[in-house]
């Protein structure tokens, strides 16, 4: 478990709160 681990694991926080972020622009644009 080093600094690659930690990467990984930071990237994958990113990719989800992106995603959380289309969500809710599809959201917004279908209202």
């Amino acid at each position: 478990m080093g600094l690659g681990a930690l990467v990984l694991r930071l990237n994958k926080q990113l990719e989800l709160d992106m995603l959380q972020v289309d969500l809710l622009l599809e959201c917004a644009d279908a209202t």
